[in-house]
């Protein structure tokens, strides 16, 4: 009898006198005694069983030993099948044997494993890369490295099958293999597999269905076979596959029973996806053990063979994630990246980077590092966003369009499926996010399965309702047919079940599966029912002793006083970790005993893992450790509830400990974790201050809701005097509510935290809640506080030597003054905070001074603000501030527009959106091209402008930026009206008008009024247009508006002089010359000189109309290489004055720039001046301007689709009617002169 054989007597020794000595003496005697057992891996006898056989074949051995010398091949071939086997046994797998150039492995000898097929293929995806790696790292002392030709001879190709087969030992050596036909079939896969491919059949892939990207081959024939087999080539492993195995017993994998109807109802729903193109949603809603994941596994099974390739994402939620910002989402892309908690930040931006480049062309690298910054990793020394992440609100908003973008352009190249389990314990920006991306991928093919417990709706009761094509799906329990189904479908392999077995399991199940699931595995456990290879059977007499309880709880709790002691207690410590534990951690955690033996935990967690109540992941948290996690929540909580109070405690505060230490520097990404391990230990100041810490991270990735719910928790475990915590996390919790602009909350926060000010008697606090409140009120729009509440701040702190408060406050109150018009204080405010940063060596803020100033100064002194921003531009490129020099090469950009440098603000422009790419600033971006849109419209490029326009459009629209949408709106309307292609201009400012009115930005409707009455105008639309500006004159007047006001008086001259209502042009004239002295923005300004020349000429005063004229001339406005208004005018004022000379002399200038005119520029105008000019001279060539003025006037009416506006546009404009008819003059007759 060997060493097994003595040690399974014993044990069944033991257990016969179970009645006698009891189950504690027993259960004592045999824990040692099944641990030394456990620990016999080799099998000493012949059995049956299903295994996985692989065979990896180097695919040209003899073409190699042709090429190179035997000794180096020979070493070669060593190191090589030393990492070869180094991974199959790293993947579980055992090494049979070597056979020349071949190996022979097998997966499920010792202990079969659910994952056996999946770790096989692995391990052969894994020997591929080994190999290939290997051949480029070859270095020969003679030779040097292999050529490409010698490397591709190193290349494995692998055959996979799963089969029965017959273990044990042969041949008189002893040899322990396997044998049988499917060893067979393995091998004749390896020979027909492709060099460097992994050929599996059928058998097999059915075991990893959705685990694998695969491509299905025609059915191949076979050595030693009649009938040709199905096989599948493995391409890649699908990262961090989703499915846990939750279904099967020993191998049986159990069909759905059931929910035949709810999985047509997913299929239908996936065909109308594929058929539309446009998202369908769906939640399954089951209580635990329902089938919920089961179907959906299914449901991708049956998606896997659909006509048209798809991509699959997936993602799980755990309690342990509630707590954990975007976790989620996180998951998500975790699995699709293959991202392991425990990457450094460079290896997870790397991954993120590669990931997103597949589908993203425009910056991907930048929008990886935006997504990472939402997602919570540490990006601080990121190139391209690291300057911005203080900055909440941006990246948030960037960080939510970057994984906008990223599903649009996946479902852009094909259709693609997110199935997202356990929602119920999704923390809400998740949900959140999830809810915004169903809005914007409706007309895309995007298919989206959720699973929830019911529990989802005491939280989120409306669930759903609001989404676009969403389905909810009800997994009811199974009736008592449909359960006795099921029960004779996993206990298929037993010839003849007894009904009285059958009852029993369906009565006490309640319909639920997973019920019945884990009472046949409690069953096996205790010998009732007996697997073998090939058939099981029943021990009738044990079925009277059957222990069935009549809950869950007490199917759970049955199994686990079954178990031996060692494994219940390490079940149970891992229960106190929460679903998901690692071995390492097990090992620290001591509640009063010894420190287990690892050698020892590692054979329990095996032992467990058998009975499968738990797996082994295949990528763990942590490093260096394994990480495990239970089949199921319910199965977690219930062991937990079997834990002694006392003994939680002590486990929680082990685990809150052994979390900080294992995660290092990243412990803040765990801190609600580690918090709630406090808590539950009862050690409240460690729990509030990392609670705190929570919420505070939670704030920097934006996660607004969960940082709120963590400070206010953090705030309850506090102690009352705790003033300085208290008031670190008010101050945090200030800020987040003036992002969400909740003043209410902010309001009484920043009392409160003046309240803990005065306690702590820290004027400095005092000083910065004070500036905190001054700021609360300039964002309210209450100037006269938030001045109050700056110079008190600078009262508190008068005493104190001067700091960065002050600079700040005097700031604050430049801004104040500026946002009232008092430009004079705001100077002098803005120059005391640079005097006061230059004094104290605050670069960033004497920068930031420089630059207000020069926003200050820019348009009535631009040399001044041309060099304050030179000043603050060399600032920030000593201190090595990228973003305030881009901030600032802007500033200097438009400095050079106003000053009509425009091709070199062009290139300044250019530059800096160069500049700016590189460090990710997406928001100057946006900037950057609206403004390089204005100076391409300036010199003449609609094309390049328009693009440009559209750029910055989209990154306002990604990054939900409201302002500048606005203003890229009007400007692309404005652009389009340029160009005279009026529908596009119409269609653009009656969308901006409607998206100001939609935000209720009532400066924002003024000026789009304004820029739809210019288009109504020039249409001929006068009473509409008269209308607009009457709407945005009073919406300026009730605003202040001074420049709003004054492009509103010019539009309503521009109406009169298009209905050439000459008095009331003249009188509007008046108006604006009056008030012209109180405006920063004069440019405007030329646009009256001419209008006005011309209504003087017509009206018969030349002398006046001259002098207008001549006041256009000095006015800053310019166009290159465009024919001027005012000096048409006055070519055809010459001409009908018989000042012949200057006439011809100006018409020679004038009629080649008219073909290149501006179109913004009265174009119709212009050609008909210089046709009645040419009239007044005699010249014949009035006739060919005439009719070139015809023609345009024609094209231009082509343009428009609206009959109505067609019409109004030829006749409703005199000037119009004119050209049409042909009758000089063309621009009207003079009227008499007073």
């Amino acid at each position: 009898m060997d060493e097994r054989e003595k040690i399974e007597q014993t044990i069944r020794s033991l257990e016969a006198q179970r009645a006698l000595l009891g189950n504690t003496v027993v259960e004592t005697a045999l824990a040692p005694l099944r641990e030394k057992l456990a620990a016999l891996q080799l099998v000493s006898e012949q059995q049956r069983k299903h295994v996985t056989i692989l065979f990896a074949d180097v695919s040209s051995f003899t073409a190699s030993a042709e090429q190179m010398d035997a000794e180096d091949l020979n070493n070669i071939m060593n190191n090589l099948w030393a990492q070869l086997d180094r991974i199959v046994i790293e993947h579980g797998g055992r090494i049979d044997k070597h056979i020349g150039d071949a190996l022979m492995a097998l997966w499920g000898v010792e202990a079969t494993k659910e994952d056996d097929v999946e770790r096989a293929i692995l391990a052969a995806l894994a020997m591929q890369a080994a190999a290939e790696q290997m051949a480029k790292s070859i270095n020969l002392p003679e030779t040097g490295p292999l050529s490409p030709e010698q490397s591709a001879l190193f290349k494995i190709r692998v055959g996979v099958h799963t089969g029965p087969v017959v273990l044990g030992k042969v041949g008189t050596q002893g040899e322990f293999t396997a044998m049988g036909d499917a060893v067979n079939i393995a091998s004749r896969l390896e020979h027909a597999a492709p060099i460097g491919g992994v050929l599996v059949s059928h058998d097999t892939y059915r075991h990893v269905q959705g685990v694998f990207n695969v491509r299905k081959l025609p059915p191949l024939t076979l050595k030693g076979k009649s009938e040709p087999i199905l096989a599948y080539l493995i391409l890649s492993a699908k990262p961090r596959a989703f499915r846990i195995p939750l279904r099967g017993v020993e191998g049986i994998e159990t069909h759905t029973i059931g929910q035949e109807e709810q999985l047509n109802t997913l299929l239908q729903n996936w065909g109308e996806v594929l058929s539309t193109r446009h998202m369908r949603m769906l939640t399954i809603i089951g209580d635990a053990g329902m089938g919920k994941s089961r179907l959906m596994d299914d449901l991708r099974n049956q998606m896997e063979f659909s006509s048209e390739s798809f991509r699959f994402f997936e993602g799980r939620s755990t309690p342990q994630t509630r707590n954990i910002a975007y976790g989620l989402i996180r998951d998500i892309f975790e699995n699709r990246f293959l991202i392991q908690d425990s990457d450094r930040s460079d290896t997870i931006l790397q991954k993120l980077e590669t990931g997103l480049q597949e589908f993203i062309q425009d910056q991907p690298i930048e929008k990886a590092h935006l997504m990472g910054a939402l997602l919570g990793y540490d990006l601080t020394n990121s190139p391209l966003i690291g300057k911005i992440l203080s900055d909440t609100q941006q990246i948030r908003e960037r960080g939510l369009r970057a994984i906008q973008e990223f599903f649009s352009r996946v479902c852009q190249q094909r259709p693609a499926a997110l199935f997202l389990d356990n929602i119920q314990w999704a923390d809400q920006n998740s949900l959140e996010l999830l809810q915004s991306l169903a809005n914007v991928m409706q007309p895309l093919p995007f298919f989206v399965v959720c699973a929830a417990r019911p529990s989802l709706f005491e939280f989120l009761p409306n669930w759903g309702e609001s989404l676009p094509a969403h389905t909810q799906l009800i997994l009811a329990p199974l009736d008592a047919d449909k359960a006795r189904q099921l029960v004779k479908d996993i206990l298929r392999r037993v010839p003849e079940i007894p009904d009285a077995l059958i009852e029993t399991i369906v009565n006490r199940s309640d319909g639920n599966p997973y019920y019945i699931e884990e009472l046949i595995k409690m069953l096996i456990d205790d010998g009732v029912i007996v697997p073998g290879s090939l058939e099981w059977h029943i021990e009738t007499q044990k079925l009277t002793d059957l222990r069935i309880p009549q809950t869950l709880t007490g199917v759970i709790q049955a199994r686990l006083d079954a178990l031996p002691r060692p494994e219940r207690d390490l079940l149970q410590k891992a229960a106190v970790v929460g679903r998901v534990f690692w071995e390492s951690l097990l090992i620290s955690m001591n509640a009063g005993q010894t420190t287990p033996d690892p050698a020892i935990q590692r054979q329990l967690l095996q032992a467990l893992q058998a009975r499968e109540l738990i797996f082994q992941r295949k990528v763990s948290t942590f490093s260096h450790t394994s990480e495990y996690i239970f089949k199921n929540h319910i199965l977690q909580e219930v062991t937990y509830q079997q834990v002694l109070k006392r003994q939680r405690r002590i486990y929680h505060e082990q685990i809150a400990n052994w979390l900080i230490a294992q995660s290092g520097e990243r412990a803040d990404e765990y801190a609600a974790l580690i918090a709630e391990h406090f808590e539950q230990a009862e050690n409240l100041a460690h729990a509030a201050e990392w609670y705190k810490h929570a919420g505070q991270r939670a704030a920097v990735q934006f996660a607004n809701q969960d940082a709120l719910r963590l400070l206010q928790r953090a705030l309850e475990l506090f102690p009352a005097n705790a003033l300085q915590s208290r008031a670190s996390c008010l101050l945090t919790r200030i800020n987040i509510y003036d992002l969400l602009g909740k003043r209410t909350e902010q309001a009484a926060d920043l009392e409160t935290l003046g309240q803990l000010a005065e306690a702590l008697g820290q004027d400095e606090l005092r000083a910065e809640v004070c500036l905190l409140c001054a700021q609360y009120a300039q964002t309210v729009g209450n100037y006269t506080e938030s001045q109050q509440l700056a110079l008190r701040t600078l009262d508190l702190i008068q005493s104190a030597p001067p700091s960065r408060l002050n600079a700040q406050a005097h700031l604050l109150l430049g801004l104040i003054a500026m946002r009232q018009e008092n430009m004079p204080k705001a100077q002098q405010e803005y120059q005391c905070a640079l005097d006061l940063a230059r004094r104290l060596q605050l670069p960033s803020l004497e920068a930031h001074s420089l630059r207000s100033l020069s926003n200050l100064l820019r348009f009535e002194q631009p040399a001044t603000a041309q060099q304050y921003q030179e000043q603050a531009n060399s600032i920030f490129e000593t201190i090595g501030d990228l973003r305030g020099k881009v901030m600032t090469s802007l500033s200097l950009a438009v400095t050079l527009s106003i000053q009509n440098k425009i091709e070199a603000a062009r290139a300044r422009y250019q530059s800096s959106i160069q500049l700016c790419q590189q460090i990710g600033d997406v928001g100057t971006e946006m900037n950057l091209f609206n403004n390089l849109a204005t100076v391409e419209s300036q010199l003449g490029n609609y094309d390049q402008a328009i693009q440009s326009f559209e750029h910055s459009l989209a990154i306002a629209r990604r990054i939900d930026s409201t302002y500048n949408i606005i203003i890229t709106l009007g400007n692309l309307s404005s652009t389009y009206h340029q160009l005279g292609d009026y529908p596009k201009a119409l269609a653009k400012a009656q969308e901006w008008l409607q998206y100001c009115q939609n935000m209720n930005d009532l400066r924002g409707v003024a000026w789009a009024c304004n820029g739809a009455a210019r288009l109504l105008i020039d249409l001929g639309q006068f009473e509409q247009a008269a209308r607009l500006l009457q709407r945005s004159q009073h919406l300026f007047t009730e605003n202040d508006n001074p420049n709003g006001l004054l492009e509103t008086d010019i539009l309503q001259m521009r109406l009169f002089w298009t209905a050439e209502d000459w008095p009331n042009a003249i009188q509007k004239a008046q108006e604006i010359f009056t008030n012209s002295n109180k405006l920063i923005q004069k440019t405007l300004l030329y646009w009256v000189h001419w209008m006005l020349g011309d209504a003087h000429r017509r009206q018969g005063n030349f002398q006046a109309a001259l002098s207008a004229y001549h006041q256009a001339a000095q006015s800053p406005e310019q166009h290159f290489n465009s024919l001027l208004p005012h000096q048409a005018g006055l070519l055809l004022l010459y001409a009908q004055q018989g000042e012949t000379d200057k006439a011809h002399r100006l018409l020679q200038e004038s009629l080649p720039l008219l073909e290149h005119h501006d179109f913004e520029l009265p174009q119709l105008w212009m050609m008909a001046c210089c046709a009645d000019a040419l009239f007044a001279l005699g010249d014949p060539r009035a006739v060919e301007m005439c009719a070139r003025a015809q023609q345009t006037l024609q094209e231009k009416a082509a343009l428009l689709n609206d009959p109505l506006l067609q019409d109004t546009y030829l006749n409703a404009i005199a000037l119009h009617r004119r050209i049409r008819a042909g009758k000089f003059p063309l621009t009207g007759s003079i009227a008499q002169a007073q």
